[in-house]
């Protein structure tokens, strides 16, 4: 990489990662990177870290900790981006918190002040707050250590909430809370969700298809698949879910096709 960096020294390097978040801010003339084969993963003495290359999937990430009992704190629905990327632009999981908040430790190839490529480790402070969603404008990210915990069972409650300020009202209650805004209608499907005290299965059936009982049905198709992918099985590796969370398998949401229009036009 430093060799690769001090060659396109007057040129323009950008970074790809899994494509998920597409933009243009890759397009580049000169020299575009895929760090695709840099997804080692090792987990600390201790496990409490767990240092992964750049260009590992969070999804291989997450079935490697399960194999060890383990999870990364936050978990978004989609595990296909690379960690680099993933952190880079801040992306979130249940919660508050986003995977960029545990990041723990940076290696970054960049430029010194004397202009030559380096290895940089950042660990504390400004420069590692910066780095935790950089955009790629500190350079190029090599390896990430992220805090990683034990599996865990997730207590839920769905219900609805007039506003954004009575989901709030539940954060303290359910830090691993998220929601959705469902159109037209203009109410809150809130996921409250916490770290069960028990770490097994208890309960009954979810409290997704109740609220779904209590929805419009004369809503949009995609306020239904909003909902059914908040019932959707979780990624591997995620935190486990309570019996009373555990995901519901809804209908396929139908695909209105647009009828064709008449052969016949006035002349």
């Amino acid at each position: 990489m430093l060799r690769l960096l001090n060659e396109h020294h007057d040129g323009t390097v950008r970074v790809v990662g899994a494509g998920h978040s597409w933009n243009p801010g890759i397009e580049t003339p000169d020299a575009l990177v895929d760090l695709r084969h840099l997804r080692h993963v090792r987990v600390h003495e201790g496990r409490t870290r767990v240092t992964v290359g750049a260009g590992c999937r969070i999804g291989a990430l997450l079935k490697h900790l399960t194999r060890r009992g383990l999870t990364l704190p936050s978990i978004g629905l989609i595990d296909r981006q690379t960690v680099a990327g993933a952190v880079a632009t801040g992306t979130h999981g249940s919660g508050r918190h986003s995977m960029s908040h545990y990041v723990q430790s940076m290696r970054i190839a960049c430029y010194g002040a004397n202009g030559d490529a380096r290895v940089l480790t950042v660990d504390s402070g400004p420069m590692l707050r910066a780095a935790r969603c950089s955009v790629g404008a500190l350079g190029v990210v090599l390896e990430v250590t992220l805090a990683c915990v034990p599996q865990y069972y997730v207590r839920e409650r769905c219900a609805w909430r007039p506003g954004l300020d009575a989901v709030l009202e539940k954060e303290r209650d359910a830090p691993l809370q998220q929601f959705y805004l469902v159109p037209h209608a203009w109410r809150y499907l809130a996921q409250e969700r916490s770290a069960a005290e028990e770490n097994r299965r208890r309960g009954g059936r979810g409290s997704l298809p109740r609220v779904l009982a209590d929805h419009d049905r004369r809503a949009p198709p995609c306020v239904t698949e909003v909902l059914r992918l908040a019932a959707a099985q979780p990624s591997p590796g995620a935190p486990r879910v309570s019996a009373h969370s555990a995901p519901v398998h809804l209908p396929p949401v139908a695909r209105h096709r647009p009828q064709r229009p008449s052969a016949s036009h006035a002349s």
